[in-house]
């Protein structure tokens, strides 16, 4: 489980849409398995693609992404990926919005998950959960020998500190 293990399970994603909706969207086979579903290779596409815009979002932001493996993941990358996968959910069955008086809710779920980037990005809304790794800690500090440093004045009466 790495970068490329998305960040939400196909559970979430059933939970957001309501399981009679997502049957509807992702039973092709028309079993009414939700566990075959979750595993089906539908259900699969969508996390993985929703995965991939909410991270390539995000890389000037962590010098490390997030992963799925992590300790903790932010609530609001979990959030945004799954409005990205809810936006892909409606946009594999079109007609199921119309059909069933869902319409709209494509553009509904992709602009939710495009505010919620815009501003973790804008630094509006910050990640504290899932924090970038802390630098080392001699980055931006002074490194000093372990031996004392004399210095002698120049017989011109120059001091040769230099940049000590």
């Amino acid at each position: 489980m790495g970068l490329e293990t998305p960040l939400i399970t196909a559970a979430q994603l059933r939970a957001s849409l309501t399981p009679e909706v997502y049957l509807a969207i992702f039973d092709d086979d028309r079993t009414g398995d939700i566990d075959s579903v979750d595993v089906s290779d539908g259900v699969l596409e969508v996390l993985n693609d929703a995965h991939a815009l909410t991270i390539s979002s995000l890389g000037p932001l962590y010098a490390r992404l997030p992963t799925s493996s992590d300790a903790k993941v932010s609530i609001l990358l979990k959030a945004a990926e799954k409005q990205w996968a809810r936006a892909f959910a409606f946009e594999r069955r079109p007609e199921f919005e119309h059909e069933y008086g869902y319409g709209g809710e494509k553009s509904k779920a992709e602009s939710r998950a495009k505010r919620i980037l815009d501003e973790i990005r804008a630094d509006l809304m910050q990640i504290v959960d899932a924090p970038p790794e802390p630098q080392p800690r001699n980055v931006g500090g002074i490194i000093r020998r372990r031996v004392q440093r004399v210095f002698l004045d120049g017989p011109n009466g120059e001091r040769n500190s230099g940049d000590f």
